[in-house]
């Protein structure tokens, strides 16, 4: 499969967007109901979603010269690196919960992904089309 780097950096932007605007109308009760994700909060899936991105953000301020060697499809067949050999898929789901519950009101969660949804946007419009 291949998508156009200029198609698939306005897609992406625009989704970003959308999501940050979905987030401004959501208040603490909204980040507390439950996801459609099993046993994840509105608010949890936003954790996830804000850790996904400091993980892009990191990866456009580091770049390598190496090639890819992995494709978008298989990145996520890939059993996640860690240095925790106890580590487990409910180890991490559980890892989203407590950071999410970590915030002091909910909204926090919002109010500290923005900043870093707002950088990655600022890095991704910043680099030449390919």
């Amino acid at each position: 499969m291949h998508v156009d780097h200029e198609v698939a950096r306005t897609l992406f932007l625009d989704e970003l967007d959308a999501l940050l605007q979905v987030c401004e109308g959501l208040d603490d009760v909204d980040l507390v109901a439950a996801s459609r994700c099993l046993g994840w909060t509105v608010g949890d899936v936003l954790v996830h979603v804000h850790l996904g991105l400091q993980d892009m953000l990191l990866g456009l301020v580091s770049p390598t010269e190496s090639p890819a060697d992995t494709d978008a499809a298989s990145y996520w067949r890939h059993q996640i690196p860690t240095n925790d050999p106890e580590a487990d898929a409910f180890a991490g789901m559980r890892f989203v919960r407590q950071l999410g519950a970590a915030y002091r009101k909910p909204s926090g969660i919002v109010g500290h992904m923005r900043p870093t949804a707002s950088g990655v946007m600022r890095v991704v419009r910043s680099r030449p089309a390919e």
